[in-house]
């Protein structure tokens, strides 16, 4: 094996990231638009672990797939229980 590729490179994440992807209605998008938009969620315990498997996936050397990405912008959001919790 010569590299680790997408499979491995996000394996340390598989234990405790939910991930959604949504696709584009068009398929490949305009030009202008994504081809796709990922959603990923953990417990705050284990957003040290989502931003490794990030720059895992970001490594062209550990995944060359990477390469043909074009990234679009990162928000990075918490879940609360009330309303108060989400400004606290």
């Amino acid at each position: 094996m010569q590299h680790q590729g997408h499979t491995l490179a996000a394996a340390p994440g598989i234990a405790c990231l939910l991930r959604r992807t949504y696709k584009n209605i068009a398929e490949p998008a305009q030009d202008g638009d994504f081809d796709f938009v990922s959603y990923f969620e953990c417990a705050d315990a284990d957003v040290p672990v989502f931003h490794d498997v990030c720059d895992a996936l970001r490594d062209i050397t550990r995944n060359p797939e990477w390469a043909f990405v074009r990234e679009g912008p990162t928000w990075h959001g918490r879940r609360t229980a009330t309303w108060a919790g989400l400004f606290s």
